[in-house]
């Protein structure tokens, strides 16, 4: 098969598709990663092709903006630059790049790349990292929003579930999206924004189902996987100044807020105070040097960029945003994890990790240098937390989740092209 990968966003939602694409490719299927050219390098390092879609600059600058992890203002974002604003390039990519034997891949929200594989009978994945992508009114995802209607009673929160996804997604989503697909020919399409949107093909949930319970009103062609890594296939190891920092003493806390995040100094600042109080040692990773302060205590070093899977698994506990990549990591390492969830599907993900006993959160108001520094003592002090996080990275260990995605998706090449 020609597999086209198509997706958007920061490394974490990158990445498990660099995954799937490297084990496609070692399969013997033609494999063509189509992202922002920001992660051009990356797919060269492990031999995929590569299409650019958007420009890094463009990547900087919406990453750039305040907002961009504001609750309510973030999606709006999110919608203006890659639902809506990568729609039409998107579809024109694909159509350009599709052949007679073409499989597309791509995440839920890539509407251009559901809309392509409409209009030219190409067979689709839709892929989903997090179960806050997952529309359901039965199971009602967190929205930090709207974090207070996880005390209502049941019903309410699904009357409150059904409201949100018909008078406020509905509306945001369907008018842009029909309006394009009137433009090349495609007929009105009802609930883009909680049934359309994922593919009739299959649906791939790469996260496992003790993570996130199947419901009845999830997409019925869905196939429940699990957590993937593309670092496994990358083989890339930590430096050797941080293997030096972490061998000269106690095991660290690693504390990240997420690979698009620039805008974390208050993070930092708080880090470093809350490391003081529980006379630990950290590591700080980002790629953004401005929002780390200048003068950091012998006890925590800054680096750029570390390899989750080797690090993880070298450190007493992870704090972080809650982005599913990360969250996924922190659990294969078997470590406890704090999250400071902002957005998107992070308060959703970090009540899982509370609900599962390996984890806590605290939201953005309440990340202070004594709260986080009790929450990470609490943690740390936990043996039940310490034998929970065991046994689901065991879990994860025991599983080999990419092949079997990768077999569903190559079941759903076979098969499509058998129909067509």
């Amino acid at each position: 098969m020609d597999v086209l990968l198509v997706t958007l966003g920061t490394a974490g939602d990158v990445h498990p598709f660099v995954a799937l694409g490297c084990e496609l490719k070692k399969r013997q299927h033609r494999v063509t990663l189509v992202t922002n050219e920001t992660f051009q390098p990356l797919a060269e390092r492990v031999g995929l092709d590569f299409i650019s879609l958007g420009t890094a600059e463009h990547y900087q600058s919406v990453l750039a903006e305040p907002d961009v992890w504001n609750p309510t203002r973030g999606f709006q974002i999110l919608v203006r630059e890659m639902i809506h604003g990568c729609m039409r390039l998107a579809y024109h990519t694909v159509a350009d790049a599709r052949k007679k034997n073409t499989l597309v891949i791509s995440p839920c929200y890539l509407y251009g790349a559901r809309i392509a594989a409409e209009k030219f009978s190409i067979p689709h994945v839709s892929v989903v990292l997090q179960p806050a992508s997952i529309w359901s009114i039965e199971e009602p995802v967190s929205i930090q929003a709207f974090s207070w209607s996880r005390y209502f009673p049941k019903w309410i929160q699904r009357l409150l579930a059904r409201g949100f996804g018909e008078l406020v997604l509905e509306r945001m989503l369907a008018p842009e999206t029909n309006r394009f697909r009137r433009e090349i020919g495609l007929p009105f399409a009802q609930k883009i924004a909680t049934k359309w949107l994922y593919s009739p093909d299959s649906v791939v949930a790469l996260f496992p189902q003790w993570f996130a319970t199947p419901q009845s009103d999830w997409p019925p062609s869905l196939y429940m996987g699990g957590f993937i890594s593309h670092e496994d296939r990358d083989q890339l190891d930590l430096s050797e100044s941080c293997k030096q920092f972490i061998d000269a003493g106690s095991a660290p806390i690693v504390f990240t807020p997420g690979s698009g995040h620039c805008h974390a100094s208050s993070f930092f600042a708080t880090a470093v105070k809350a490391c003081a109080l529980l006379g630990e040692r950290a590591i700080f990773l980002s790629g953004f040097h401005n929002h780390i302060p200048k003068k950091l205590p012998p006890a925590i070093r800054h680096f750029e960029y570390a390899p989750f899977d080797r690090v993880f698994p070298l450190c007493k506990a992870v704090v972080h945003h809650g982005g599913i990549g990360t969250t996924a990591k922190a659990i294969r390492a078997g470590v406890p994890q704090l999250i400071m969830p902002m957005a998107y599907d992070q308060p959703d993900n970090a009540n899982r990790v509370q609900a599962l006993g390996i984890g806590d959160f605290l939201r953005p108001k309440r990340f202070t240098a004594d709260n986080v520094a009790e929450k990470l003592q609490v943690l740390l002090r936990s043996q039940q937390v310490q034998k929970q996080c065991q046994k689901l990275a065991a879990d994860l260990c025991a599983s080999d989740a990419l092949i079997d995605a990768c077999t569903e998706i190559e079941r759903v090449g076979k098969y499509c092209k058998i129909i067509l």
